[in-house]
């Protein structure tokens, strides 16, 4: 019969939290000798190395019946470097250039509106442009961010 447990800890979580679940798991006997296996995963960023590190650590720790404990840890790593290469951020002030591009002309057709120096024919068609501005706006705050 295979049985398993997961703790997580969530980064956010209060420490006092995560203290409390660490004392359930000595207390509880989570770890006995019916255990095979113990993973632990976790991330790490580290914004000292260069641009900064992304790591993904798995540690596994087996226990074979004569008390031995094997541990096998993992860890993949990327470099966090947004604009490694200079194409990319050419396409990226492109796409920014578009989206400015599209603010100034879509304001030349909303602004005399809501001036009211233009009365719509259709105010269905004309108020679209509307909902264009908030797109493209949302668009600039991501882009932003």
């Amino acid at each position: 019969e295979s049985s398993s447990f997961s703790l997580w800890c969530d980064v956010m979580a209060e420490p006092s939290y995560i203290r409390e679940k660490i004392q359930h798991i000595r207390q509880g006997q989570w770890l006995d000798a019916s255990t095979n296996e113990v993973t632990v995963h976790f991330s790490l960023y580290n914004p000292e190395i260069a641009f900064g590190l992304l790591s993904d650590v798995t540690i596994v720790f087996t226990f074979s019946r004569g008390g031995q404990v094997l541990a096998e840890a993992t860890a993949n790593s990327v470099l966090v470097q947004q604009y490694l290469h200079k194409e990319a951020l050419m396409v990226d002030m492109l796409f920014v250039g578009c989206l400015v591009f599209l603010v100034l002309k879509e304001g030349q057709l909303i602004i005399p509106i809501l001036r009211g120096k233009k009365s719509p024919v259709n105010v269905q068609i004309e108020y679209i442009h509307v909902v264009d501005q908030v797109a493209i706006l949302m668009g600039l705050g991501a882009a932003i961010l």
